[in-house]
């Protein structure tokens, strides 16, 4: 397997609750340029991030970061935060708890 396909399969990551969006869109830009995946940001950056890489690169996002000690209640507005964009699409937080991203509310 050489490094391309490896990267096929990577997430190329910025969570820091102080990246700014030139730092969000450097890693989209290297997530495009060597074929990762996705990109994983913050919450607040998902739909500016999607729409600035359109269909060309995936965009997830983290709910209950870093710890996942945030009340279901607050992670269903974490999800709402994240987008919309692609409401049938579902992400988990570190404890399982899987979300639909756009509706706000846990899923199961």
């Amino acid at each position: 397997m050489d490094v391309k396909n490896i990267l096929a399969h990577c997430d190329h990551t910025l969570l820091k609750q102080e990246s700014t969006w030139a730092q969000i869109k450097e890693v989209c830009d290297d997530g495009l340029k060597y074929g990762c995946a996705s990109v994983c940001i913050p919450a607040s950056f998902v739909k500016q991030a999607a729409d600035y890489v359109g269909n060309e690169l995936k965009i997830c996002t983290v709910i209950g970061f870093p710890n996942g000690y945030t009340p279901n209640r607050r992670k269903g507005f974490e999800t709402a935060a994240g987008g919309g964009r692609h409401p049938q699409r579902r992400r988990r937080d570190r404890h399982g708890d899987q979300h639909r991203l756009g509706e706000g509310s846990a899923v199961g």
